[in-house]
């Protein structure tokens, strides 16, 4: 949290009592301000008959009204004398919960082999293993810490929660003493002054007057400063403000920030607020590009239902939403004309009212640009409402589709054809909503959401297929990158603590792996049989893809247990589909861009070794319960990466004009990518591993990037030819002799397992030195061992382990890989 820096240290010097102790002085203050301002009329009364007539009455009169509103000073200041109190309280014992969690932790007597753990100033734990630890006790360690560390990101988020509270209601408490007070003084529409500044909050009046002059357009210099200084005064939020925003969580914000911005928009409309816009960007200065993002990042406040206004006892009292937005923004967004054309998304059969008449068509046109324009200024942290964000993508969408109707010779005698920079902006603003993205991914929402019940609009029933595709055949000047932002997301809230953000994650993930196997025959040949595919239309619209995939691909095996790892995603396939067609079709898709598949593929060959890995040490660490499917979902994995390849490079071969400049030449060349990149480092999230870092609760760490230092990634390459010099296309040695890279990365398994791998010294060969085992590329290309010798040996080692103990164990998990990996065909 930004405004305090939440940190242990911090924490530890905390002293909440002090909220208590000043309640009690405001307390005791308000008790004798009630007592002086008491004394006005007790004087008249004590003036006994001395003073009497009408300029008495009026008086008196008066000074009896004024002492009704000192007495609201009174009220408010004892509902802040209340919160201090409460806060206190709870800031107390919040504090006491956290620290007695740390404390807990540190508790040397409570250690299971004399470890040491420590919690840092970021409240993560750190782990000091005792010499000589067994992997037994070492697991029982890493349990009891992420216990620990699960109950301390609890006590933290509690404690921050209470801290953001507390501060609001404080906030929200000295604004209402201030409110009153100038009624008191001033009237009640006099600007609230903030203490020991000229600064002022902007009042519904405020918004009311700047409104109308952007509306006239006859703003001075000198008023445009001051409209500027509202706008960045009524829209500022903090940096876990807008992250809260951005995950649907609610957001408190002044009560006469939101009184302002409506006032403001509604009084400034559609016309004038986009002359200003346009002034602004005409201008060019500094000064004038901050009013037009502010006036974009005040748009995206206002529309979105979760910027709420709170009462003094905490109670919600307002919120934004696309109805708070100006009739005239909402119709201009949310009108989409052209239902007289087949396959549209539209909802009515001509333009907006406002754009019927003669030149009609290129003010629409104009008036489309210079709204797409405005909203894309917004700063890109601040996200619309759900509603506003799913207009603005479908909008987006339909005049794609419009572009590309008329680019291919369509008529349309109501609208022009609108630009690309106008589609881009528009679906650019409309991607900032996590909530319009996965309503509109997925077609789950309110039939309200999508438009039913709104005056003068056709409604049907929403259907995301034919918006996403619109959205990929669209050729973007981008590359697809602006319409990747409505995913890419993905890929780090899949692995959110807060299971709402990543079961939000799993939903979206499984709508696009869903709507990519019904539409993978188009999508791999976007304009009929033996066109491009989607990775040389919009490459980067696929490497979004990619991204936000990836997280899910051992899911797609759907041999794991359901919520694993993450929450809310669904196969693409059936349970009985044991080829896994769908996960076929979207592997396959991902390596028509060189990109995409080289993180896609790498991605899920390291998940196989990771589940392989885990199989192993859990036949080992407890035979009766092994991983279930992990071993079927190993063999799939390697299945898929490279069936996906075959499907690829079939249909490429297929295609008029075959090209090579986002796909590979074969699958030679694809594997040495991966071998690569899996070299270099990529971001990887385990799936049942064990994370290198305990998860920080402050930044949100959970996640890592690895390359062939890590066992997985290192047993990932293993087979995998090393990259030519200089680069030529080379055949596929991947699936040579599996079970020799099999008995390979088993072997180096139980050696990372236990330090070492006992062996009889007729293999001495297969080792290093230092004992360790040799890269399997070395032996072949260096040491020019065969791979039937290699599997023949490291066979014998692996099979003799503990004793010849490992021996059946290791003959099923080399059954259940080979199951996995036939069953993909």
């Amino acid at each position: 949290m930004t405004e305090w820096a939440l940190t242990r240290a911090n924490v530890g010097r905390w002293n909440a009592a002090l909220l208590t102790d000043l309640a009690t002085i405001v307390e005791a203050q308000n008790g004798t301000y009630e007592s002086e301002v008491g004394r006005m009329p007790k004087h008249f009364q004590d003036l006994g008959a001395s003073w009497a007539g009408q300029a008495h009455d009026a008086a008196y009169d008066r000074i009896g009204e004024d002492h009704r509103q000192s007495l609201k000073i009174k009220d408010e200041v004892s509902d802040l004398v209340a919160i201090l109190r409460e806060a206190g309280s709870r800031l107390i014992s919040e504090r006491a919960n956290i620290l007695g969690k740390v404390a807990d932790t540190e508790d040397t007597s409570k250690a299971v082999a004399k470890e040491t753990l420590k919690v840092g100033d970021n409240w993560q734990i750190t782990i000091t293993y005792p010499a000589g630890v067994s992997e037994d006790d070492k697991a029982k360690i890493l349990d009891r810490a992420q216990g620990q560390q699960g109950l301390i990101n609890t006590a933290w988020y509690s404690l921050r929660d209470a801290a953001h509270q507390a501060d609001q209601l404080i906030r929200e408490a000295a604004q209402d003493i201030r409110d009153a007070g100038s009624n008191f003084g001033d009237g009640v529409d006099a600007p609230i002054k903030h203490p020991g500044t000229d600064r002022h909050d902007p009042t519904v009046k405020d918004g009311a007057d700047d409104g109308k002059l952007v509306a006239d357009g006859k703003a001075t210099p000198e008023d445009l400063q001051r409209i500027a200084d509202h706008l960045a005064q009524t829209t500022h939020l903090t940096p876990d403000q807008l992250a809260a925003l951005a995950n649907g969580g609610d957001v408190t914000i002044p009560a006469s920030s939101m009184s302002y911005l409506q006032s403001f928009y509604g009084n400034s409309g559609r016309d004038g607020l986009l002359t200003l816009s346009d002034q602004l960007r005409a201008n060019g200065s500094p000064e004038s590009l901050a009013l037009q993002r502010n006036l974009g990042d005040g748009l995206m406040l206002l529309s979105n239902d979760h910027a709420v206004t709170r009462d003094s006892a905490g109670t919600i009292q307002d919120r934004g939403g696309w109805n708070k937005l100006h009739p005239e923004i909402r119709e201009l967004v949310g009108t989409r004309p052209g239902t007289l054309i087949s396959g549209t998304d539209a909802n009515t059969r001509d333009l907006p009212d406002d754009y019927r008449g003669r030149d009609g068509k290129s003010k629409y046109n104009q008036d489309m640009s210079r709204f797409a324009t405005l909203v894309d200024s917004a700063d890109k942290s601040y996200s619309p409402g759900a509603k506003f964000g799913v207009e603005l993508s479908r909008q987006a969408a339909h005049q794609a589709f419009l572009s590309d109707y008329l680019g291919a010779g369509g008529r349309m005698e109501i609208i022009d054809r609108p630009t690309d920079d106008t589609i881009q902006h528009l679906l650019d603003a409309g991607t900032r909503s996590k909530e319009a993205d996965q309503a509109l991914i997925t077609g789950h929402g309110s039939e309200e959401l999508f438009g039913k019940n709104t005056p003068g609009q056709d409604y049907h029933p929403y259907d995301p297929n034919k918006m996403l595709t619109t959205l990929m055949k669209h050729r973007w000047d981008d590359g697809g990158e602006t319409l990747g932002k409505m995913y890419r997301w993905i890929d780090d809230d899949s692995h959110s603590p807060d299971l709402a953000v990543t079961t939000r994650a799993g939903e979206t993930a499984s709508g696009l792996s869903s709507y990519l196997t019904r539409n993978s025959d188009l999508l791999m040949n976007l304009r009929g049989p033996h066109t491009e595919s989607l990775g040389e239309l919009n490459p980067h619209a696929v490497q979004a893809l990619s991204s936000a995939l990836s997280p899910y691909v051992a899911d797609m095996t759907g041999a794991l247990p359901p919520n694993l790892m993450h929450h809310g995603f669904t196969p693409p396939d059936p349970g009985n589909d044991h080829a896994r067609h769908g996960a076929q079709q979207i592997f396959a898709l991902m390596d028509t861009d060189k990109q995409a598949a080289t993180q896609f593929n790498a991605k899920a060959l390291v998940a196989a070794q990771e589940l392989q890995s885990a199989w192993v040490n859990s036949a080992l660490d407890d035979p009766d319960n092994r991983l279930t499917g992990a071993a079927l979902a190993a063999g799939r994995l390697q299945g898929l990466v490279d069936q996906g390849l075959t499907l690829e490079l079939k249909d490429r071969s297929q295609d008029i004009a075959n090209s090579y400049a986002h796909g590979f030449a074969d699958k030679g060349a694809a594997y040495d990518t991966i071998k690569t990149v899996l070299t270099t480092g990529i971001k990887y999230v385990p799936i049942v591993g064990d994370v290198a870092q305990i998860a920080d609760p402050i930044r949100n760490v959970s996640s890592t990037v690895i390359d062939v230092g890590n066992p997985w990634a290192k047993n990932a390459i293993v087979g995998l030819s090393s990259p030519p010099a200089p680069p030529q296309p080379q055949i596929d040695t991947h699936t040579n002799f599996q079970p020799a890279q099999l008995a390979y990365q088993v072997g180096h398994t139980l050696e990372t397992r236990d330090g070492t791998l006992a062996h009889d010294h007729r293999y001495s060969y297969l080792f290093d030195s230092g004992a360790h085992l040799k890269d399997y590329r070395t032996l072949i290309d260096s040491d020019h061992v065969t791979e039937e010798q290699i599997y023949s040996d490291m066979t014998n080692i692996v099979t003799s382990y503990r004793n010849h103990t490992f021996e059946a164990p290791y003959l099923l998990l080399d059954k259940e890989i080979r199951d996995g990996r036939n069953s993909i065909q």
